[in-house]
């Protein structure tokens, strides 16, 4: 299988393929060439699985495949050489953190395009199956914008004995770009058991204010109008949101001139006839719209609300101090008749919940990274944390016809 990339600017490629497992041996890239800490191969905890569900995560990874000389200096498929099996120390990390949930698909933001996103999932692949046991596929979308310091796609591992992904429409492409402002959605469609899908993946601008209202547009228009959006249903919505935006940093800095971060109009939650679901965020901010971090729950929501854990940390999708939850997974009302337990009887921990593999006592901690500072961390690891829902696969009531 041939790769279609450039000599010039990856961000010209539109590579979208579904990469074998045979390829993954093939795949690979020069040298390792950054130092990033290592950890033990020893963590805390693992998300407990019941069959009759799908597992399903969204891990935003810092400059994924932008870092390493292994990937940076790959130009077009004549970058592409046969190497040795050397796995770089940052890809066994994050191989660790996600066979802590042996999902069955997980959406990752922030990947470089073209060649080097494809050596750089590759190597994730061979790492999950050669450390942890786990086979899995991927999908690398097209390029959907400029990110930090890279050209920006979304990727899908999925592990092909439990789901399985349909082509949209006539192209017989497993992934599809959908314009907004800012970065592109990415459109991609799934089968688990009798649970039918569509998902769209975000990553939503973070310092461009206005472009972040029109993707939070867009995503309400999704759930306000899903027939015009999927021939199914059932939708999930997922990815970095980055809530409330840059304005949120500043004012938990305590900055001068500091405003309070302006609400999300554009995607209004109404709890007593919702027509989606968050529950990582509406378990600390009932409105989705106010509050960006956890720790200041009371300021935001008068007291009134009853956190399912007793440390905001557990609930942060972003590393370090912080209580940020940039990071989210949502879902129609049609997907939410396959949630374990609908809104209010949710389970942390068990129906949604966040790998905290920097944080001491977190699900899927890894011994030492809480001890790296932000730039090593993001670097061995990411700056956000993985966040997972489940849904039912088996319900025969909600079978498809």
């Amino acid at each position: 299988m041939k790769l279609t990339g450039t000599s010039t600017s990856a961000c010209e490629s539109p590579a979208i393929i579904i990469v074998s497992r045979i390829l993954t041996r093939i795949l690979a890239a020069l040298a390792f060439g950054l130092v990033v800490l290592a950890v033990p191969a020893s963590a805390s905890g693992k998300v407990k699985k019941e069959p009759g569900f799908v597992y399903i995560a969204s891990f935003n990874i810092y400059r994924f495949g932008a870092i390493e000389k292994r990937y940076v200096e790959i130009t077009g498929d004549s970058g592409l050489q046969e190497l040795d099996d050397q796995i770089p120390t940052r890809i066994s990390n994050l191989a660790r953190v996600l066979a802590v949930g042996d999902f069955d698909i997980v959406a990752i933001q922030e990947v470089q395009d073209g060649a080097a996103g494809h050596a750089a999932m590759s190597d994730l692949i061979r790492a999950l199956r050669d450390q942890h046991q786990l086979v899995y596929d991927y999908i690398l979308s097209e390029y959907i914008g400029r990110g930090y310091g890279l050209c920006e796609a979304m990727a899908f591992l999925f592990k092909p004995e439990t789901v399985r992904p349909e082509p949209i429409g006539a192209s017989g492409r497993y992934s599809a770009r959908v314009d907004i402002a800012g970065r592109d959605l990415v459109r991609t469609q799934w089968e688990a058991g009798h649970f039918d899908f569509t998902m769209y993946a975000a990553h939503l601008a973070y310092g461009n204010l206005e472009d972040r209202r029109k993707g939070y547009q867009a995503i309400a228009t999704i759930f306000d109008q899903p027939s015009d959006w999927s021939e199914d249903p059932d939708i999930i919505v997922l990815g970095d949101f980055n809530r409330l935006g840059k304005i949120s940093q500043t004012c938990a800095r305590g900055d001068a001139g500091c405003k309070a971060p302006p609400p999300i109009k554009e995607l209004v939650y109404d709890p007593l006839s919702p027509n989606f679901q968050a529950p990582n965020i509406t378990a600390f901010d009932p409105a989705f719209s106010r509050c960006p971090e956890v720790e200041n729950v009371d300021q935001c929501t008068k007291g009134d609300t009853v956190l399912p854990v007793d440390d905001p940390q557990m609930l942060s999708t972003t590393v370090g101090d912080n209580t940020y939850a940039y990071d989210t997974i949502m879902f129609s009302r049609d997907a939410s008749e396959e949630f374990p337990k609908g809104l209010h009887e949710a389970e942390y921990d068990v129906d949604f919940g966040i790998i905290h593999f920097d944080y001491r006592g977190g699900i899927g901690h890894q011994p030492g990274a809480e001890s790296l500072n932000h730039d090593e961390i993001k670097k061995a690891y990411s700056d956000h944390r993985p966040v997972w829902i489940r849904f039912r696969t088996n319900d025969a009531l909600h079978a498809d016809d």
